[in-house]
């Protein structure tokens, strides 16, 4: 049993030296610098996103379109180009009297034509070309790439004018406004209603009037609207009247 117990004393030793040079170690080389916190001085720059290709409006297609410069700082600046109609454009159809002039095609005066059945204009060298259900900017760009595409200009500026036709009054009950609307292509006597804002609850539209120069007629605009019968065109001058429902 004593020689047990002595082992044990050495061994105890021999592991008291071991921990205590390891600490001493430790403790070196945390003095000398070799182990230490790592501190990070170098500032994180902060994150910017690239905008250069955003959708900034208009055309969705404009941002791919821009002509891009820039500054001596780092300010990008985007210049989208105007590819947009104006705002409320007015629809083309069959009936319109417009007239078209053609820029870059030395000198062409101004094509005064209708819009026919189909929604066509007969053009020099391109014959008919759609623009029916078009604006008036749409058309201009679709005749002006059908001249280019067909090799008849390398450049060409194209301006398609409605002409004015004249004017119609509403009066009565009608939701918007009563007062002169623009006459233009056909206009049908429930169109021209429509655009003073529809009837209201109470107008009598079994006894709408209608009265041209010196004669006054008498629809019933229930019908026309229920489909058994067919809205009368209106006239430049014409005025429509529409009463108060006596119940």
């Amino acid at each position: 049993m004593p020689l047990i117990n002595t082992n044990l004393t050495r061994m105890d030793n021999k592991m008291i030296k071991l921990i205590t040079a390891i600490s001493t170690g430790c403790l070196l080389l945390i003095q000398a610098g070799c182990i230490s916190t790592p501190t990070y001085k170098e500032k994180v720059k902060a994150y910017r996103p690239d905008l250069s290709g955003r959708y900034l409006g208009g055309h969705p297609g404009a941002a791919a379109n821009s002509d891009t410069s820039r500054n001596s700082g780092n300010t990008q600046t985007d210049v989208v180009k105007a590819d947009t109609p104006p705002p409320k454009a007015i629809m083309l159809k069959r009936g319109d009297k417009i007239t078209i002039y053609i820029y870059g095609s030395g000198s062409v005066p101004g094509i005064v034509d209708v819009i026919d059945d189909n929604g066509s204009v007969n053009l020099p060298y391109i014959g008919f070309t759609k623009i029916g259900g078009l604006t008036t900017y749409a058309a201009e760009k679709h005749i002006e790439k059908s001249y280019i595409d067909g090799g008849f200009y390398k450049q060409i500026q194209v301006s398609v004018v409605k002409q004015f036709e004249g004017e119609y009054f509403v009066q009565g009950e009608v939701n918007n406004k009563q007062g002169v609307f623009s006459l233009s292509g056909d206009t049908t006597l429930l169109e021209a209603i429509a655009k003073a804002g529809g009837p209201t609850v109470y107008a009598g539209l079994k006894k709408v009037k209608l009265m041209r120069d010196d004669k006054v007629s008498i629809y019933n605009v229930k019908k026309m609207q229920s489909g058994d019968e067919k809205p009368p065109l209106i006239r430049p001058g014409d005025v429509i009247y529409i009463p108060k429902s006596p119940w």
